[in-house]
């Protein structure tokens, strides 16, 4: 009598124990930790070097370094290559021939990659902050309600990202790092840069917005084209947004035979 077959939880499971420990050996990990610890460096010797303010430093870094550098990049290390990086090593054929939902196998590799993403994103940001007011907030107090607010802001926007990343991963797996890049240069990033009501569309927009620092227009003829839009519809976007990626990655996954055939 045949065994029982792995539920989907379990077969998730599964593959995020696997590519945790696929990880542990790997380099992303590594390369994702000095991406993020030269950001923190950065904000010690500009911090060291005196001249700044504590607030000004911390929104400086939060606003470049942080948002379009370490939130975007380390997903993208983690998550772009999840699927291709079974087809380059060969194992595509055995793992997808498995009694598990293809579905299942891809969660937990997102699962993976999000959890160790979202760690070394969220570590980053805590010591920004605490370098920043390493000496105190200057005449203001700590903001310490805003940390929290960083940290679920980016945490939210690692989901985000990592879901789109593992889409464009699917969709194109020869290749991934070429869509990935081509989206988030021509794109994502652009569009959260313009004085226009087109920038809703960047997901970079929409964290900017969770951590409380998008631009209000004054001008209210301009204001009409640059509508502000509440905190809560931004985190909502940023949460349905993964949801929708993560989905069309299951869907393609599932029902695609053609991309495997290299395996």
């Amino acid at each position: 009598m045949s065994g029982r077959l792995p539920s989907f939880g379990e077969a998730s499971r599964a593959a995020l124990s696997l590519t945790l420990l696929r990880m542990r050996r790997g380099r992303a990990v590594w390369f994702a930790a000095a991406v993020g610890g030269l950001v923190v460096l950065m904000t010690l010797a500009i911090r060291l070097g005196g001249g700044v303010a504590p607030r000004v430093l911390w929104d400086a870094v939060v606003a470049w370094p942080l948002r379009y550098v370490v939130g975007v990049l380390v997903p993208f290390l983690f998550c772009a290559t999840a699927l291709s990086e079974e087809v380059e090593a060969r194992t595509i054929t055995y793992l997808f021939s498995r009694p598990a939902p293809r579905s299942a196998l891809l969660v937990g590799k997102y699962a993976a990659g999000t959890a160790i993403g979202g760690l070394v994103v969220c570590a980053s940001v805590l010591c920004v902050f605490l370098v920043a007011f390493s000496a105190g907030g200057g005449d203001d107090p700590v903001p310490w309600g805003e940390l929290g607010r960083a940290l679920g802001g980016f945490a939210l926007s690692t989901a985000c990202y990592g879901a789109m990343f593992l889409f464009f991963g699917v969709l194109l797996v020869d290749a991934p790092y070429l869509l990935c890049l081509l989206y988030v240069g021509l794109v994502e990033i652009p569009l959260s840069l313009l004085p226009s009501v087109v920038r809703v569309v960047s997901m970079s927009f929409h964290l900017t917005n969770v951590l409380g620092k998008a631009p209000h227009e004054q001008n209210p003829v301009l204001a009409t084209w640059n509508p502000d839009v509440p905190v809560v519809a931004s985190a909502c976007v940023l949460g349905v947004m993964a949801l929708l990626f993560l989905a069309g990655a299951l869907s393609m996954a599932s029902g695609s035979e053609y991309r495997f055939g290299k395996a």
